[in-house]
């Protein structure tokens, strides 16, 4: 594990221990009580996927994002990816989330993206494009649990898909 990865994990488990006590302090909520992200609202993102099949694949990713309307969210995210015997790749994106079902009385959050950004991987350096879909489930009106299911291609790097789950906190 290089320095960067291991920098990554510490600060991704002091975004997780944070965003847990965050929870822990807030009240439990329902639906009812929810206040979902509005214009204004910040997002700390943290996510990552894991393969088990060979060779072993992981994912990391950290996202910043701003709510320009209720259902719509701009920013950037750092992703590091590797696998086996492979050195990592890096995308650093920008990304457009729209979000459906806005205004509904439920927790779960539908959304679609895309990504434009830059990849790194085995000394190429190219642009990448890519699409999401997923869904936020609020626990609380400052954190949610994420899962998307993520396309990202480049040209001269082999396209990736991937599963991803993480959690996330809101400052409005």
């Amino acid at each position: 594990m290089n320095v960067f990865t291991k920098s990554l994990s510490i600060a991704a488990f002091g975004a997780v221990a944070f965003s847990f006590v965050q929870t822990a302090q807030a009240q439990k909520a329902t639906a009812e009580e929810i206040v979902l992200p509005t214009a204004g609202t910040k997002e700390i993102g943290l996510a990552g996927s894991y393969h088990f099949n060979t060779p072993k694949y992981y994912s990391a990713q950290v996202l910043l994002g701003y709510f320009t309307s209720p259902s719509l969210e701009l920013g950037g995210q750092l992703t590091v990816a590797g696998a086996d015997g492979t050195s990592a790749a890096t995308n650093l994106s920008a990304f457009a989330d729209y979000y459906l079902a806005y205004g509904s009385n439920s927790p779960l959050l539908p959304y679609v993206g895309l990504t434009v950004g830059y990849a790194h991987y085995s000394g190429h350096d190219s642009t990448s494009i890519g699409g999401e879909v997923g869904a936020k489930y609020f626990l609380n009106s400052n954190v949610a649990v994420n899962a998307k299911f993520q396309y990202v291609g480049a040209r001269n790097i082999t396209g990736q898909s991937d599963f991803i789950l993480g959690l996330s906190t809101f400052i409005k």
